[in-house]
């Protein structure tokens, strides 16, 4: 994505939509969580951003358990650092009660490290209808927000817990607000996603959304317990969650803790191996006494096992 081609890019194509499987009526499309198959990358100069696309069924529907929903909920939670809550018309109460279920593994990592253990929340409310009271986009959105998360002296301890869950498991907590995409969509079992069949308004709006999720200097660089996860990193992490699917029963919130404990060692182990190698092979050519050579060997180790202990704590 480029911040140049913001105005532009909904008019590049008007064919069918093509990527992730989807499909209008009822019934569910996705299964799990996918991921995009292209890694995109963004050069700020210093670093290269990947940047990773997920798409995660939606929950509560007739073959899907609360467990499960959990499950799925938190995985995508722990590996994005940009969740996008999509939700229908307005935030209800059991909005709320749904994430604050999916966030309790949130609330363990939060005894353990005393921080918020997931970075961006972004609400996605689509098909609003009361522009005329709060406006379409980030605006409208945020006055939504403030006013459903706002804690009162009056609020039953319930609500307030609710909310105050939710604050102290995401860093970051935002609201956009998109109008329906119109009736040709969401009624033309010929809809295959062309653009002549999308309401103005609703692309107008979405051309605002992607540039907040990501232009460049929007990008949230993904974090698991204060630490910036390289792309590579992140494959240890699948695997390591991967393998608490392989159990019949459900995996539990304090197994994932377990999981993302272990995913830090092998990868503070991992960085560790990374550094040794390199300052070695930095002086394997040099010529070096053999007492001196060894102290020179024990002092990259030792820079190495420091950095594996400072990544742990």
């Amino acid at each position: 994505y480029k911040k140049k081609d913001a105005t532009n890019w909904l008019e590049k194509e008007n064919g069918v939509l093509t990527g992730f499987s989807w499909k209008s009526g009822p019934e569910r499309d996705t299964t799990g969580i996918l991921m995009w198959s292209d890694v995109f990358t963004h050069d700020d100069g210093d670093n290269k951003i990947a940047i990773i696309i997920l798409d995660t069924q939606g929950v509560f529907d007739s073959q899907t358990t609360v467990t499960e929903c959990s499950y799925i909920f938190a995985l995508s939670n722990l590996v994005s650092s940009v969740q996008i809550f999509n939700i229908s018309q307005n935030i209800h109460e059991t909005d709320l009660q749904a994430l604050q279920l999916f966030t309790e593994y949130g609330r363990l990592v939060l005894e353990e490290t005393n921080s918020k253990p997931f970075q961006k929340l972004q609400f996605l409310i689509r098909d609003w209808s009361w522009d005329y009271m709060n406006p379409l986009g980030a605006v409208g959105g945020k006055q939504v927000l403030d006013k459903f998360m706002r804690i009162t002296s009056d609020q039953h301890e319930c609500l307030k817990s609710i909310r105050q869950h939710i604050i102290s498991s995401f860093s970051e907590i935002e609201c956009f607000l998109l109008p329906h995409p119109g009736l040709k969509v969401a009624s033309n079992p010929q809809f295959k996603g062309q653009l002549d069949f999308i309401e103005e308004n609703f692309k107008d709006n979405l051309k605002i959304l992607v540039p907040l999720i990501l232009s460049p200097e929007n990008l949230k660089i993904k974090e698991i317990n204060g630490n910036i996860i390289r792309t590579k990193d992140l494959i240890t992490y699948f695997k390591t969650y991967a393998q608490l699917l392989d159990d019949d029963s459900q995996p539990k919130p304090s197994s994932i803790v377990d999981a993302t404990a272990e995913a830090n060692h092998m990868l503070a182990i991992s960085e560790a191996k990374d550094l040794y190698i390199s300052e070695m092979n930095l002086i394997k050519n040099e010529c070096y006494k053999e007492d001196a050579f060894k102290e020179e060997h024990l002092k990259i180790k030792n820079k190495a096992l420091n950095l594996m202990v400072m990544t742990i704590i």
